[in-house]
């Protein structure tokens, strides 16, 4: 991928304007190596030598954040702002090695060389992923070995087995209207026909058969009321699921090792409920609550309220409350588990478009998904834990997750075994 045409037109780019003489040349020469027969090529190495009369670069690995001044996983957490895109850097490279054609790639190297290059492109912040990315991209194996991302840890799959239930559900509910439907028609037939051919018999059994025909229509009614509010369920699952994986993908590409991300928490006996997402690292423990709703809200305190056609109206459940509640939940735990924690801090982050949510006095932090990479100088601010503390931390509530993922396939089991001898 890296020969092709666009992206040796890239080294030689960074060639010609880097002031930093180790990655001119080394962008130069990497140039050559792909296509010796290029004259361009050829004359940039030469061209850089001359430059800045220096020797041929050394072998020891380089640092790429003393060189740019950007670490790679800041550089991924970068939002790319041209082309509408507005997402990390690192998401849209990671999708673009995978693309099927260079055409269908949303960004590619020489997209990179060009931001870096370019002296209308605004905020120094783009130019140093760019010039980061680039380096760390073509240089490959010349670079110190980066840290690798923050670990993942996946809990139960609850949301996706509520979407696949409630999707059930509305597969049944539309099942059975659509019986409703038939049976009112071949009801509304017979009555048709018993009036036309059999005036008496019609006499006797038509106010039964209108009877049936109104209850089945109210039938067919709550039926579709209910398959409505299925279906809206299944896509409040699905979305919430869907937003926790841009969450996901926003800490993965600003966080390394040793930080570590549980992705839904669940304890054995479900008194401590389950949290969306926990991370734990040097800055603390965190305990996140996904917020992914279609529709208008407003937060002002823990009162959380969505627009009806009828007006505002409360939620239920308050997920400021939720965060907090967690927290606490999480704390007590690893309490109970012989990890003292001072904090445990609760965060409500909303994975939806920014202007669905209006905050006015939060009691619980709120943050926008648009907004993560910048909060991730927070996570270092928070009560400090060593590497020992995190790897307690996390041994304990990772045993907590394989508990519950042991006891899910025994159930599996045994239910797979009584629909056998059933």
């Amino acid at each position: 991928m890296v020969a092709q045409p666009g992206n040796i037109e890239a080294l030689l780019w960074i060639a010609r304007v880097t002031p930093d003489s180790r990655e001119a040349i080394a962008a130069a020469e990497l140039a050559l190596a792909f296509d010796p027969e290029n004259e361009i090529a050829k004359r940039a190495v030469l061209a850089v030598h001359a430059k800045f009369d220096a020797p041929q670069e050394d072998e020891s690995p380089i640092d790429i954040a003393r060189l740019t001044g950007m670490t790679f996983v800041q550089a991924r957490s970068v939002k790319w702002p041209f082309n509408g895109l507005n997402r990390q850097v690192g998401a849209l490279l990671d999708e673009s090695d995978t693309a099927p054609d260079y055409k269908s790639r949303q960004l590619t190297l020489r997209d990179l060389a060009w931001a870096f290059e370019n002296e209308k492109v605004w905020g120094s912040d783009i130019k140093q992923a760019a010039r980061t990315l680039l380096l760390s991209r073509l240089l490959g194996d010349k670079l110190k070995e980066p840290l690798p991302p923050l670990k993942v840890i996946v809990g139960s799959a609850y949301t996706a087995y509520k979407e696949r239930a409630w999707l059930s559900v509305n597969g049944m509910l539309l099942g059975l209207g659509l019986g409703g439907v038939i049976t009112l028609i071949i009801g509304w037939l017979i009555n048709a026909y018993l009036s036309l051919s059999q005036p008496s018999l019609n006499r006797t059994l038509g106010p039964f058969i209108w009877l049936i025909i109104l209850v089945l229509l109210v039938v067919v009614y709550l039926t579709g009321r209910l398959s409505d509010y299925a279906e809206k369920m299944s896509r409040q699952y699905r979305a919430g699921r869907e937003g926790e994986g841009k969450v996901i993908d926003a800490l993965r590409a600003s966080l390394t090792q040793p930080w570590t991300l549980i992705h839904n928490m669940e304890w054995d006996d479900r008194k401590w409920g389950d949290v969306d997402l926990i991370l734990l690292g040097s800055g603390g423990v965190w305990a996140f609550e996904v917020k992914a709703f279609t529709g208008e809200y407003r937060a002002n305190g823990d009162c959380w309220q969505y627009k009806s056609r009828w007006g505002w109206r409360t939620m239920r459940k308050s997920p400021s409350e939720q965060a907090r509640r967690n927290a606490r939940n999480v704390k007590d735990y690893l309490d109970l588990n012989g990890m003292n924690v001072k904090w445990v801090q609760p965060v409500v982050i909303w994975a939806c478009e920014d202007k669905q949510l209006t905050v006015s006095v939060p009691t619980t932090p709120i943050w926008r998904l648009s907004e993560l990479s910048d909060r991730v100088e927070e996570f270092w601010q928070g009560r400090k834990l060593s590497d020992d503390q995190i790897q307690q931390a996390v041994a304990i509530l990772n045993e907590a997750v394989e508990k519950v993922k042991a006891k899910s396939v025994e159930q599996q089991k045994k239910n797979a075994k009584g629909s056998h001898s059933g």
